[in-house]
C-alpha cells in the first residue's frame, strides 16, 4: 500500500512538472507570436514609409521642369515688366504710349511681390481695345487692375493700370 501511495504521488508531481513544462510552453509561444506581430508591423510600416518617399521624390523630380519654368515667368525685372506693357501697346497699334509710374504693392515675407505700373497710350479705338485685351492675357503673371478710356479729338486716350507679379529676389 505505502508503494501504491508513492507511485500516486510521484504520478502527481509529474503530471504537475508536465502541466507546468506546458504551460511554460504556451506562454513563451504567446510571446514570440507577439514579437512577430509587432516585427511584421513595423516592417509593413516602414515599406509604406519607404513608398511614400518614393513616390514623393518621384513628384518632386517629375515637377521639377514645371517649377523651373513658372520661376522664369515669375524671375522679372520691373524694368523687365515696363518694357513689355510698352513693346505690347506698339505691337497693338497704340501711339505715343508712356509710363506713368510704377508704384511696389506691400509684398508679404514670400519671394512674390507686385508692382502696379500705369500706362498711357493714345491711338484708334480698335488699337486701344486691342492693348487693353493683350494686357489680360500677358505670358507674366498679371492682372489688368483698372482701364480708362476718352476720347480726344479724333483719336482715343486710354491709361491702364496693370499690376505685375515679381520676385522678390530682385
Amino acid at each position: 500500500m505505502h508503494m501504491l501511495r508513492l507511485t500516486a504521488w510521484l504520478s502527481f508531481l509529474l503530471a504537475l512538472a508536465l502541466w507546468a513544462i506546458f504551460g511554460y510552453l504556451v506562454w513563451s509561444l504567446y510571446g514570440e507570436r507577439a514579437e512577430y506581430v509587432e516585427a511584421a508591423a513595423n516592417a509593413q510600416e516602414a515599406e509604406l514609409r519607404g513608398q511614400s518617399a518614393s513616390r514623393l521624390r518621384a513628384s518632386v523630380q517629375d515637377s521639377e521642369v514645371e517649377r523651373a519654368s513658372l520661376e522664369g515667368l515669375i524671375d522679372l525685372t520691373i524694368l523687365r515688366a515696363v518694357e513689355i506693357l510698352e513693346t505690347t501697346a506698339r505691337q497693338a497699334g497704340a501711339k505715343d504710349v508712356s509710363i506713368g509710374e510704377a508704384t511696389p504693392q506691400g509684398g508679404s515675407a514670400t519671394t512674390l511681390s507686385s508692382v502696379s505700373i500705369v500706362v498711357n497710350m493714345q491711338g484708334s479705338f480698335s488699337a486701344i481695345m486691342r492693348a487693353t485685351s493683350l494686357y489680360e492675357t500677358l505670358t507674366v503673371p498679371s492682372i489688368l487692375e483698372q482701364f480708362e478710356m476718352q476720347k480726344v479729338d479724333d483719336s482715343w486716350r486710354a491709361t491702364a493700370r496693370v499690376r505685375v507679379y515679381l520676385s522678390s529676389a530682385q
